[in-house]
């Protein structure tokens, strides 16, 4: 991308001189200040992505006592569907992958409801994921985190989810499942809350 158009979403001024073939010096200033100008706007979104977060957190119902009240939640982008959070069965592993096809059973834990789990301090908790594709056709789809690094996002946190940029295929009328893990540090507080998400984007 030329440094013109970089500096132009940067909300950087170019000076007239570099736009030409310009002095060496003059364009690792320009390169530096759009470097600063978006570190500055990673940081707001960071900001927005957190008070967003904070914001839902609040509406999440009261943990029990002595635990935590946490939600992993889901946005969709061009994925046709949604997908479901149950209790890990009996045996699942880590990371465990699975697609069906039509008509398979897929074996499956009690529903965990509204996507939200009651953990103690320091509990870790295997959960299933489950997308059924209701189209006649191939879904494609992978998912991403609502930021790069959910667990440094939310401290008390240790998330190992479906996030890893694979590209998961899904028969028509089939479904997929994976077996994600959440872990909260022993150094949260009992009654708090926790809200995060993930985001399924489609591929056609």
């Amino acid at each position: 991308m030329a440094i013109t158009s970089l500096a132009w979403l940067a909300g950087v001024a170019v000076p007239a001189e570099v736009r030409g073939q310009g002095d060496k010096l003059e364009i690792m200033d320009v390169l530096q200040r759009i470097e600063n100008r978006l570190d500055a706007l990673e940081k707001a979104v960071k900001a927005l992505g957190a008070a967003a977060a904070e914001s839902k957190a609040a509406a999440l119902p009261q943990p029990p006592a002595g635990k935590v009240t946490l939600k992993g939640a889901w946005e969709y982008r061009d994925v046709h569907g949604k997908i479901e959070t149950y209790e890990a069965p009996a045996g699942a592993k880590l990371w465990a992958t699975t697609v069906y096809k039509a008509g398979e059973k897929i074996p499956l834990g009690a529903p965990v409801k509204d996507d939200v789990l009651f953990l103690e301090p320091g509990q870790q908790k295997l959960v299933l994921i489950v997308y059924r594709n209701p189209l006649k056709k191939e879904q494609k789809f992978y998912v991403i985190p609502h930021v790069a690094d959910p667990s440094k996002h939310t401290a008390d946190l240790d998330f190992k989810c479906a996030c890893t940029g694979e590209r998961y295929k899904v028969p028509a009328g089939g479904a997929w499942s994976r077996v994600i893990e959440y872990k909260l540090t022993p150094k949260v507080k009992p009654g708090e809350k926790i809200y995060t998400w993930m985001v399924a984007v489609g591929e056609h």
